[in-house]
């Protein structure tokens, strides 16, 4: 409703106005002023959208009022008619001047001259605001010209631009915003800046302007194009806001950032050479143990020899403990879910703790098992054991007479969960009240002395516990002093679904009888540059009669590739001149190299994670750590060459459907592109055929050569016939080898194992492909 003062002395216009609004019904809500001095005191009291105003009337004329008028739209009407009066009117801010007529036409257009002086006034308000909002923003507003993307010109810029670029606001006045860039304004972004205002688009950007001083400042800023009513572009508003401090604090998280992954890089180079450097001679002195003990040593030399094989164990064990801390603490500790007789492993670990602490005659090891599982369970079983031989480790140590117990028992079920309850308990030496909050802490334990007494880093507890909640399960300790501790533990297990079948007549140690030797033909090449362990795996191989050589480092292993066909190549990883890394990618980048299938293992005193899954990433096959004992080795290498081709007396032979599932083979893609036309398959099948093998050729070649353009492109051809052929696996590996040979092709070392994997598939479709040929026909 617009609210309406009219100003007349005429009582017949009076009734003219009153009867035009209720004959067309106007939204009007309007007062009537008779007298000059009336309006005064109304418009003192009131206020009004529009005021319509005689101009002469009986106590004085309109002009008297103006002044009152100011933020009041009116529109002067008067039948004097003189121009003159017209003009002042509308120079004291008059919306319009009508001429009354004597047949009072001009009510016919004063209602459409009412409506655009409202929308006048709401337009003007409106404006008001937005000016409002402008001038006072906290952000700085920048407008701009637009004719000329080239050379733009500030027409306007409020007070917060004057506050942080320190320009004065009539400064900037027709002059360009390039004033503001100076020499690390990203020249890449004001590129895009302009760009986008090529195009008439908004844009937003961070950029760095220099105040009036020189002196650099960070801004966010926002450039939007205004359009006129005919859709083009006038001018520019750009909107800043300073984010200096932002900037800062963002570069010092980076910095901070930057430090701590510096510092954890450190660390793990650290433990990565500490494992590496006593590894190393821990392998010479554990293998060599292990060779006295079979060479008939006597009572006394047996004495000692056990001796040195505990202090080295014990030593090992610390150096596992320090590492599996750092596996947890990086967040790279996995745990297996596979099958395992929880009852069988749980006597193996009573049996294993008996044999170490035969010598405390005076203890007693004792258990109590309440499990009935029918089924085998899933779970890490290498990590259950590791938590169980640590807790009665910890009270072998402190428990010099009385009794330590491993109970299990089925605590519930939970659909297809089982939770079990271990408690390892012992009569020791206990624990005082107020040690009990450090007990599962990291580097401390109970008593200062307890490390000098009964050894140990303080590690296996706090290793224990976190293995525990990892898994999902709880762990709590109860203890009295000079009475005994028991630790309670509950781990969660998933059933396999699979019985247990106990068949004593079938299970076998794990390890190879003198029936299962490794053949005498095995060519063996041994890359090792520490002495006392090239000397430990001489008598070991010689022991076992095998063919083998030699290398001190990882060049002169290359050089004896090139010149010898081997079997088996046995790689360690840190070696002077060449590493086992640069060795392996070189041999296997090669495909002129006789050995550039042959299989490598690491056999390396490294045993952080990394480390093993970089061997497996340049085209190792396995990893074994040092130090290992002769069975170990001996594991390796047969599981090894029964994996590969080299000795086919070794290896079982695949069935056609263990083939299938090596390498699965679907023509649903081109039977649905075809319309099922087995002709069209067919020929696609022999397209392919006939064509991959070409194209693996071609991109070894590419690979070899390090021809990174090439790869690319023949892998994204490779691809597709992959996809056609129905076998995902192979059109992604295709496809990872054309993303790394374009984003990435610093090295073919993370190409090479996943192109040679690539063509042990396609080989192995041939035979698949022609049986489904002969089916199709």
């Amino acid at each position: 409703m617009i609210k309406i003062l009219l100003i007349e002395d005429d009582q017949i216009d009076q009734m003219a106005f009153e009867r035009m609004v209720k004959k067309q019904q106007l939204n009007y809500d309007y007062t009537i002023s008779g007298s000059i001095q009336k309006a005064k005191d109304i418009l003192i009291e009131h206020t009004f959208d529009i005021v319509i105003t005689d101009y002469n009337l009986g106590d004085g004329t309109a002009f008297e009022i103006f002044d009152l008028l100011e933020d009041t739209l009116f529109i002067l009407a008067t039948g004097a008619g003189d121009e003159e009066i017209a003009v002042k009117a509308l120079r004291a801010g008059a919306y319009d001047y009508l001429v009354k007529d004597k047949d009072r036409n001009y009510l016919k257009v004063l209602p459409l001259t009412i409506e655009q002086a409202y929308k006048r006034k709401q337009k003007d308000e409106r404006l008001r605001l937005l000016e409002a909002v402008v001038v006072n923003a906290n952000d700085a507003v920048l407008i701009t010209t637009a004719h000329d993307i080239n050379d733009l010109k500030v027409v306007y810029a409020n007070a917060a631009f004057s506050a942080i670029s320190g320009y004065d606001i009539n400064e900037m006045d027709g002059h360009s915003p390039k004033q503001m860039q100076g020499e690390h304004t990203d020249r890449e972004t004001l590129d895009k800046i302009r760009k986008a205002l090529e195009h008439s688009q908004p844009v937003h950007v961070e950029l760095i302007n220099y105040t009036k001083t020189g002196i650099p400042y960070w801004v966010d800023l926002n450039i939007v194009p205004l359009f006129n009513e005919k859709g083009k572009v006038t001018h520019f508003v750009s909107i800043q806001r300073d984010i200096t401090e932002r900037k800062k604090a963002e570069k010092e998280l980076i910095q901070a950032k930057q430090t701590a992954e510096h510092a954890q890089a450190a660390e793990k180079q650290f433990l990565a050479n500490m494992s590496h450097e006593i590894r190393t001679p821990m392998n010479a002195v554990i293998g060599m143990t292990h060779l006295l003990l079979d060479s008939n040593p006597s009572e006394k030399q047996l004495d000692y020899l056990h001796s040195l094989k505990f202090s080295a164990d014990s030593l090992l064990g610390i150096i596992n403990d320090i590492l599996d801390v750092s596996k947890i603490e990086s967040g790279k500790m996995q745990f297996e879910e596979i099958e395992f007789d929880l009852i069988d492993l749980l006597h193996s670990v009573q049996k294993a703790f008996r044999f170490k602490i035969r010598e405390k005659k005076t203890v007693l090891v004792t258990s109590f098992f309440d499990l009935h599982f029918e089924h085998y369970l899933l779970g890490d079983s290498t990590r259950l054991t590791q938590i169980l031989i640590n807790l009665l480790g910890n009270a072998g140590k402190f428990t010099e007479k009385g009794e330590i117990n491993l109970s299990a028992k089925l605590l519930r079920k939970e659909q297809n969960v089982q939770w079990v309850e271990f408690k390892v308990s012992d009569t020791g030496i206990g624990i005082a009240p107020e040690k009990m909050k450090w007990v599962f802490d990291k580097f401390k334990q109970a008593d200062s002395s307890i490390n000098r007494q009964f050894g140990g880093t303080g590690l296996g507890l706090a290793i224990v516990k976190q293995l525990v909640e990892l898994q999902g399960g709880t762990i709590h300790v109860e203890s009295e002093v000079n009475l005994g501790t028991t630790f309670t533990l509950h781990l969660p297990f998933k059933n396999s679904g699979k019985k247990i079948v106990h068949d004593l007549d079938t299970i076998q140690p794990e390890d190879y009888s003198n029936e299962d030797k490794i053949p005498e033909s095995l060519r063996l090449l041994v890359v090792e540059d520490n002495l006392m362990n090239q000397k430990l795996i001489k008598i070991i191989l010689d022991q076992w009669g095998v063919d083998y050589t030699m290398a001190n480092n990882g060049k002169i292993a290359v050089e004896k590739t090139l010149e010898n066909q081997f079997d088996l190549i046995l790689m360690d990883i840190q070696m002077p001149v060449m590493d086992g890394y640069e060795a392996t990618v070189s041999i296997k980048g090669n495909l002129s190299n006789p050995n550039h299938t042959t299989p490598i293992v690491a056999l390396s005193a490294a045993a952080l994670v990394e480390e093993k899954k970089k061997a497996l990433h340049v085209g190792m096959l396995d990893f074994l750590t040092k130090p290992y004992t002769p069975i170990k080795l001996k594991n390796m290498i047969l599981k090894t060459i029964r994996n590969t081709t080299a000795h086919p007396e070794m290896k079982e032979v695949k069935t056609i459907e263990e083939k299938r599932k090596a390498v699965d083979i679907d023509f649903t893609y081109l039977q649905e592109t075809f319309g099922g036309d087995n002709s069209f398959v067919r020929e696609m099948v022999d397209l392919y055929l006939e064509q991959n093998p070409i194209d693996l050729e071609k991109l070894a070649k590419h690979i070899q050569e390090e021809d990174w353009e090439k790869t690319y492109k023949i892998a994204h051809k490779i691809k597709s016939g992959y996809l056609m052929m129905g076998m995902r696996p192979q059109e992604l590996m295709a496809a990872e080898i054309e993303k790394l040979a374009y984003e990435n092709p610093n090295t073919g070392a993370t190409i090479l194992p996943i192109f040679q994997q690539l063509k042990s598939n396609s080989e192995a479709s041939y035979p698949l492909l022609n049986e489904a040929l002969e089916e199709l026909n």
